[in-house]
């Protein structure tokens, strides 16, 4: 399974949080049709409103369905994670992992990692590394630096800094391939997964309805624009990611092209949100006219992509 990332690009970071967006990149980037696993990532805009706007989440800490453990045995897969409490403990078990040819995914603190230099001895960041390398008590790593991949060297004696002093996730994970039935048992399977999602999915667009008390401050969620906005640009954000993949799983299980046209349409609409939102914050004012006029462009397209879905 062995592959090198460093060079490629990453996949659905818009969307998914960086360790779910390194297993897609990487078993991609390996052959595996990691797109039938979207079947669960057409959020709804109320769940969107809960997670960002009531909870204040960032979009990085927004908590969606996809990749489920069970998930992966559908694409001829089994994940494995490994528990210690020291990669010391563990190091032989990583590099047998390495020798067979797959990466392994380390979760760290970003607070103790020299090359996120945004966070670097600054603040504590739960993050996920992919190790390709151990020798000599040095670490190959490969971790992003958007949009592409990147390879850095660490002791390990530094890698076990971020490991042990993270925020409470001490595991490693891996991949290994299982038996496979075929591609057309697979496409019914998540098909079928993907009715019973979309069939018990609550859609009453909350998300769209409260926008114009949003940017008005007369929400009960934010007396501050930046603020506001910050949050609004992640939503759209997330709502932006989570079409596209939507996507991509559709033209996997082959839905009409309606329906891949209206979902790339949200996609882009929620798309050029996010980019006017960013640009009012940098301005601290925002022309609301013309981000209510896209708001109700794009509610509109999402009723006829549900009612598409729905029939």
């Amino acid at each position: 399974m062995g592959i090198d990332l460093e060079g490629k690009y990453l996949f659905d970071l818009n969307y998914l949080d960086c360790s779910k967006s390194q297993y897609v990149s990487y078993l991609k980037q390996m052959g595996y049709r990691v797109e039938a696993l979207y079947y669960n990532c057409l959020d709804s805009t109320n769940e969107i409103m809960i997670q960002i706007i009531k909870q204040k989440k960032s979009r990085y800490h927004f908590d969606e369905l996809g990749f489920q453990h069970s998930d992966w045995q559908l694409i001829g897969l089994e994940k494995r994670d490994i528990h210690s409490e020291s990669l010391y403990n563990i190091q032989e078990g990583i590099k047998e992992i390495i020798d067979s040819g797959n990466i392994v995914f380390v979760s760290v603190d970003t607070f103790h990692l020299p090359h996120r230099k945004q966070s670097y001895q600054k603040e504590k960041s739960p993050h996920s590394i992919m190790i390709k390398g151990f020798r000599d008590n040095l670490i190959d790593i490969i971790d992003e630096t958007a949009p592409i991949f990147s390879k850095f060297q660490y002791p390990l004696s530094e890698l076990e800094i971020a490991y042990k002093n993270g925020c409470g996730f001490r595991y490693i994970s891996y991949f290994e391939p299982i038996t496979f039935n075929n591609m057309d048992d697979l496409k019914e399977k998540t098909k079928k997964l993907f009715q019973d999602f979309i069939d018990n999915r609550n859609e009453t667009y909350e998300l769209f309805d409260s926008v114009d008390d949003l940017l008005k401050l007369k929400s009960p969620y934010f007396n501050n624009l930046v603020e506001t906005l910050q949050h609004l640009s992640a939503s759209f954000t997330l709502l932006s990611g989570s079409r596209e993949m939507f996507v991509h799983f559709a033209n996997f299980v082959g839905f009409d092209g309606e329906v891949l046209n209206l979902a790339k349409k949200s996609s882009q609409i929620a798309d050029s949100l996010r980019n006017m939102l960013n640009k009012a914050i940098l301005r601290n004012r925002v022309k609301e006219n013309l981000v209510l006029e896209k708001v109700n462009s794009l509610w509109e397209i999402e009723i006829k992509l549900n009612q598409l879905l729905l029939r």
